[in-house]
């Protein structure tokens, strides 16, 4: 901020500004003074006869600083063990969790948590037991499965998923793809298929909105974990990977799989329940891309958010897209999560990424998080989660190297080459 624009808006207290008068000059000046005060202004002035000087003090007050935050938390995966079950009703704003913290989430409740609290999905992946290749394998239904996805009773595997091998995803040589995740098998899903997308969506109003069997568990919708925005994850990545998928050749057409699965739970979930993603394999992908997607949801995740899962940054042009993307979201009325990985006390890094939070906020159902993933048992909290700039006074503009947005009490700026930010407080 200018050192006019700062004056302007945060004037000194108490600072007269002395003016030497006649008395002539003194009659016309408590005329506009006298009209001055209907806006809200006083001034007191004693008149002496002749051509005595006189002091008029010209007082100003400042504008009081906000209150409010500016940073909203989320809290995602898994119930912090660095926080008492009051601190984190009092700070999240937003919360994901698994079926099994049910009791979890509602002593956030009793304590005051009154944000959105959707329940954790993996996307198009189960866990089972195997792993094999296809469905003429023998299948072990004693398996009791992870919680985080949709085959979460045991025997579900086997009874639903193992027969139908139109519902799994292969690579070149015809073998259902899948990854060790933790000990266990995750087989990688077909969004295309109609079986498969008809089980998810199932499951999901089981848990959501409630069926025949179970009534609903409570939650305010889903986040889908692993929404991929490409092919890479599937060709390069999971442990079988041969650089083919067999039922998708390019990433469009797995991107047009996606948004018909999602426009299928989209018709059902809501508007009763909500549809959050974490959307994965976004790297270079184009904005437009990734809006795809959004026109199904609520709100995303992105859990590398402006600094990617590579050591060097992103390009400006990268960077300006992940500012775009959230932007345009917001404008849309749907939510955000930026997250933004490094490690803990980094604190360059930190500033850097709720900089670029900041840059886009509309301090609404825009989230802030830094965090490693492999701790995300660890709710890190810093002393810049309390800043309160007040409401920003427009939107980012560029300057040299890098973007600024201005607020009622202060500015931020980042340098996206080097992955700097800074934030700079200007209310007393």
């Amino acid at each position: 901020m200018s050192a006019r624009r700062h004056a302007a808006l945060h004037p000194r207290p108490h600072s007269p500004h002395l003016r030497r008068l006649s008395s002539r000059t003194i009659q016309l000046l408590l005329v506009v003074v006298s009209l001055v005060s209907l806006s809200g202004f006083s001034a007191r002035a004693a008149l002496a006869a002749g051509d005595r000087d006189i002091y008029i003090p010209v007082v100003s007050t400042p504008n009081p600083a906000p209150t409010g935050k500016s940073v909203r938390q989320p809290l995602f995966w898994n119930k912090p063990k660095d926080a008492s079950v009051e601190t984190t009703a009092s700070r999240a704003s937003f919360i994901a969790l698994p079926r099994v913290e049910r009791s979890y989430r509602d002593s956030l409740r009793a304590k005051g948590f009154s944000g959105k609290a959707v329940q954790y999905f993996l996307a198009n992946e189960v866990h089972g037991p195997g792993p094999y290749a296809d469905a003429s394998a023998s299948c072990d239904s004693s398996l009791t499965p992870h919680v985080n996805q949709v085959a979460y009773l045991q025997g579900d595997f086997c009874r639903y998923l193992h027969p139908n091998e139109g519902w799994f995803l292969h690579n070149g040589a015809g073998k259902r793809l899948y990854s060790w995740s933790g000990g266990r098998v995750m087989y990688h899903m077909n969004p295309a298929s109609a079986g498969w997308r008809t089980f998810a969506l199932s499951r999901m109003v089981r848990d959501v909105l409630g069926d025949a069997v179970q009534g609903k568990l409570g939650f305010d919708g889903v986040i889908l974990d692993n929404l991929a925005l490409s092919t890479y994850k599937l060709r390069k990545q999971v442990d079988n990977s041969d650089g083919t998928i067999k039922e998708f050749g390019s990433d469009a057409a797995y991107r047009e799989a996606v948004r018909g699965y999602l426009a299928i739970l989209s018709g059902t979930l809501r508007p009763t329940g909500v549809i959050w993603a974490n959307i994965i394999d976004d790297y270079r992908v184009s904005r437009d891309d990734y809006m795809g997607y959004v026109q199904y949801l609520d709100g995303w995740m992105n859990e590398a958010w402006v600094v990617s899962w590579n050591s060097d940054p992103l390009s400006d042009a990268e960077y300006n897209t992940n500012l775009e993307i959230a932007e345009l979201t917001l404008q849309q009325g749907k939510g955000m999560i930026g997250n933004v990985i490094g490690s803990r006390y980094d604190y360059n890094r930190q500033a850097f990424g709720l900089a670029s939070y900041l840059l886009i906020t509309n301090n609404s159902k825009a989230y802030f998080r830094y965090s490693d993933p492999s701790k995300y048992g660890e709710w890190w909290q810093y002393d810049n989660y309390n800043v309160a700039l007040g409401a920003p006074l427009g939107k980012r503009y560029a300057i040299s190297g890098g973007w600024r947005r201005d607020f009622e009490c202060g500015y931020v700026t980042t340098t996206p080459s080097a992955r700097s930010g800074k934030i700079v407080y200007s209310c007393r």
